[in-house]
C-alpha cells in the first residue's frame, strides 16, 4: 500500500460499483483491493485515511454482494484475518443481475402491495436498499428460507393464513419449528380462518394454543402473511397460486405497513367462542390409559390394573402421538387438555 501524498493510478479500469448500489467507501476499498491485493483493516485504513470502522463497514457491505471475502493468512507471527477483493469482471456481472433481480422484485413486490391497498409505500427510499425486497421462486425456496428464518425470531411473529384447510404434509413440515419457537418463549399471534373439512392441523393448533400462542378468526383474509419482530415479512408473490413463492421484505416502510394491516384485521378478528370440536375422540381403552398416566402411574401399574401389557400401553400411545401429530407424552397431554378432553370411566379389561 502506498502512502496518501502518491497519486496511484489503477492498472485496469473497473467500472464504479455505486452504479448497482454500492456504497462510494465500498467502492473504494474494493478498487484498493484489487489494485494493490489482498489487505488487513488496519493497513487498509491507513492507505486511504479511513477510520478503521468505515473501512469495516465497507468490508461487510464487499462481503454481502460477494465482492469480497476474509481469509486467515499465517504470518511469523501468528495467523492474521486478510480480506481479497473478488474478480472485477464476476463481481460487476453478479452485482448486474442482482439489480435486475431486485427491479423485479419492487415490481412484483409494488402488485402484491396494491391488492393490499398499501401501494403509497412504493416509492419511499427504503425501497433502494440492495436487499429491501427478495424474490424466493417456488415452494422449495420459501420453505428452505423459512427455515432459516425462524429460528431468528427473538420476541414476536406475526401470521396471517387466510386456508382453511392445511394437508398433513405441510403441518408436518412446520411443527417442529413453531414448536422451537414457543420453547424460546416468543410471542405468536396467528389469526386464521374458520377450518374446513379435512384440515390436518387441529391437534398442532391446539398443542400452540396451549404453549401460548393467541389465535382469532375472521371469515377472510386477503394473503398468507409472515411477520418475524417486525423486521422481516413474507408475502405470496401470487396469493391465488403459492407456488410461484414469496417475497422476503425488510424495507422497514413496507414490514410497518404490513404490521399496520395485520393489527387492523387482528382488532376486528375473534377468539373462536368455543373449542373446534376434536376430530379425534377417545377409544374407552384410551380414556382409561391416559387417566391412569394423568395420575403419575407407571407403564406397568396402569397395564395391570387395565388387565392388558405394557406392550399394549406403548403401542396405544404411539398410535395416539402418531394421530395428534405430537413427539412426545407431554405434548400429548397438552393437546388433549388444550381440547377439554377429560377421560371419565377407568374399566379393567376382560383378559382372553
Amino acid at each position: 500500500m502506498g502512502d496518501l501524498n502518491r497519486l496511484v493510478m489503477p492498472r485496469a479500469a473497473v467500472p464504479p460499483l455505486t452504479r448497482w448500489g454500492v456504497s462510494p467507501t465500498a467502492d473504494l476499498v474494493f478498487r484498493t483491493l484489487t489494485e494493490c491485493g489482498p489487505s488487513v483493516i488496519g493497513v487498509l485504513g491507513k492507505s486511504l485515511g479511513l477510520p478503521t470502522r468505515r473501512v469495516r463497514i465497507a468490508l461487510d457491505e464487499l462481503n454481502s454482494v460477494g465482492a469480497a471475502r476474509p481469509e486467515r493468512m499465517a504470518t511469523p507471527t501468528g495467523p492474521v484475518r486478510v480480506w481479497r477483493g473478488g474478480q472485477p469482471e464476476a463481481v460487476v456481472t453478479s452485482l448486474r443481475e442482482r439489480t435486475v433481480h431486485a427491479v423485479k422484485a419492487r415490481h412484483l413486490l409494488r402488485q402484491r402491495l396494491s391488492g393490499l391497498d398499501l401501494s403509497d409505500v412504493m416509492n419511499h427510499p427504503d425501497l433502494t436498499a440492495a436487499d429491501a425486497v427478495r424474490p424466493l421462486y417456488g415452494l422449495a425456496q420459501v420453505r428452505a428460507r423459512f427455515v432459516e428464518l425462524a429460528p431468528t425470531a427473538r420476541t414476536e411473529e406475526m401470521v396471517l393464513n387466510p386456508e382453511p384447510v392445511l394437508p398433513e404434509s405441510a403441518v408436518r413440515a412446520g411443527a417442529p419449528l413453531e414448536r422451537a419457537s414457543a420453547q424460546r418463549g416468543v410471542s405468536t399471534l396467528s389469526l386464521g380462518v374458520p377450518a374446513g373439512v379435512g384440515d390436518a392441523s387441529l391437534s398442532l393448533h391446539y398443542e400452540m394454543i396451549a404453549l401460548g400462542t393467541k389465535y382469532r378468526e375472521l371469515p377472510q383474509l386477503p394473503a398468507r402473511i409472515l411477520i418475524i419482530d417486525r423486521r422481516t415479512a413474507i408475502v405470496p408473490i401470487d396469493p391465488a397460486i403459492l407456488g410461484k413463492g414469496a417475497l422476503e421484505v425488510t424495507a422497514p416502510v413496507v414490514v410497518d405497513q404490513l404490521v399496520g394491516l395485520f393489527l387492523q384485521y387482528w382488532s376486528r378478528a375473534k377468539a373462536p367462542e368455543r373449542p373446534m370440536p376434536a376430530n379425534l375422540p377417545l377409544t374407552p381403552r384410551e380414556q382409561a390409559i391416559i387417566a391412569l398416566l394423568a395420575t403419575g402411574q407407571t407403564d406397568a401399574k396402569t397395564a395391570e390394573q387395565l388387565g392388558v401389557s405394557v406392550r399394549t400401553i406403548a403401542y396405544t400411545l404411539s398410535d395416539l402421538m402418531s394421530r395428534y401429530g405430537v413427539q412426545n407424552r407431554f405434548q400429548l397431554g397438552m393437546v388433549l387438555g388444550a381440547q377439554g378432553a377429560r377421560p371419565t370411566t377407568i374399566q379393567k379389561e376382560q383378559q382372553k
